[in-house]
């Protein structure tokens, strides 16, 4: 059932809005719905009709359910019948090996994107689906946004407006500062769903085939369709003759069972994945989630990140409405260092360690026989406990 709009693009005008979200993905429905809760007037904008898909693995680790309870939403995955996670198998050359995971659940971002909004809305937010959004000038109270859809282009006013418009969002188009570079080799985001999931991939396993072009996670989805995201040489893809058979190719090399019908569904791509913005912030702009910057995913924290800066920018962008000070820019940018440098850089690692698949394929056979455990990097990457730095610029 699509999300209807709460107010015309007119209507959206005629006033001048606390705070403006663009994009409405889990850091802005996130982050939308703790300041409509603190008595904000949001407007939730996004230029897609809701629900939408989106190039996503499809999983949420035991942190990102700690972030949902933390929003009041801790039974959100279970109204929606994601998939409790189980194991991770890894396949590479030949080889196979799985570890045991210690939680976390399989559900998709059209149903999980879907309920974060509907949550924003039922906390007071206004929602402008079917939009596309530019950012306009300052002014010493507001800030201008301009909206179109279908012809017809508004422009209304926000005290703050958040970008949380994803990868290659078009907000900050006429801002070149402000826009992401791109790192050089980066690989692209390929996904799609199948209607039904081959009986060879069991419910509650996340399955990895990896190759020297890319690598392909498969997990069983609600209503038992089978999620498939990639991260793919982009000359793999053209050499391949598109992203269906770049995938296949890496299945069978790395050993896992095929997958039928995947040229006969419709796939969606990313640009670049690993990217950083210059700045994070302007006057009465601050970015966040992928906006804000983005690596190589492979840990399956994407969804985390992106409600944790939520949940880290809410305080934050109070404070911005009531008394904008352009060091605010420079606190968020610490903060987001502080929150995200580390676990960034572990992700950078991993991806530059799959690079190298003779590395790979040995490691992997030392955890095939057991003669190595990767437990203490799913310990990290689920860990539920904030260090006392962290825990010092958590504000709600």
């Amino acid at each position: 059932m699509s999300i209807p709009q709460s107010l015309t693009l007119q209507q959206a005008a005629a006033r001048c809005w606390d705070v403006a979200v663009v994009g409405a993905g889990p850091a802005g429905a996130a982050v939308a719905t703790l300041l409509a809760r603190r008595g904000l007037g949001v407007l939730l904008v996004d230029r897609s009709p809701f629900p939408r898909f989106k190039v996503c693995g499809g999983t949420l680790n035991l942190r990102a359910l700690a972030c949902l309870e933390r929003l009041g939403l801790g039974r959100l995955s279970e109204r929606l019948g994601a998939v409790p996670l189980r194991r991770f198998v890894f396949a590479t050359g030949g080889h196979q090996a799985e570890v045991g995971l210690p939680g976390g659940v399989a559900v998709s971002r059209e149903a999980l994107d879907a309920a974060l909004v509907r949550e924003a809305v039922s906390a007071g937010g206004a929602f402008l689906p079917g939009h596309t959004a530019v950012l306009g000038p300052a002014t010493a109270e507001t800030r201008s946004l301009r909206l179109s859809s279908r012809g017809a282009t508004e422009e209304i006013h926000a005290r703050l407006i958040l970008g949380a418009d994803g990868l290659h969002g078009s907000l900050r188009r006429g801002f070149p500062a402000l826009r992401s570079a791109v790192r050089t080799g980066s690989r692209i985001g390929a996904g799609t769903v199948l209607p039904h999931t081959p009986p060879a991939y069991l419910p509650g396993t996340i399955y990895m085939g990896h190759g020297k072009d890319g690598y392909v996670g498969l997990v069983r989805l609600e209503h038992d369709r089978l999620g498939i995201a990639a991260a793919l040489s982009p000359a793999a893809v053209a050499t391949a003759g598109g992203l269906p058979s770049a995938c296949e190719a890496i299945l069978r090399g790395a050993g896992l069972p095929p997958v039928a019908g995947l040229a006969g569904v419709a796939w969606r791509a990313t640009p670049g994945l690993s990217r950083r913005p210059s700045r994070l912030g302007d006057a009465r702009f601050l970015a966040l989630g992928d906006a804000a910057g983005y690596v190589e995913p492979v840990t399956g924290e994407g969804v985390a990140w992106a409600l944790e800066a939520a949940w880290d920018l809410a305080p934050l962008a109070e404070r911005a409405v009531v008394n904008w000070d352009g060091r605010l820019v420079e606190e968020w940018e610490a903060a987001c260092r502080l929150r995200m440098g580390s676990r960034q850089r572990v992700c950078r690692a991993l991806t530059g360690l799959l690079r190298r698949p003779g590395v790979v394929r040995l490691l992997t056979a030392l955890w095939e026989r057991r003669l190595l455990s990767p437990q203490p990097l799913i310990g990290v990457i689920n860990r539920l406990e904030l260090p006392p730095r962290e825990q010092a610029i958590t504000g709600c």
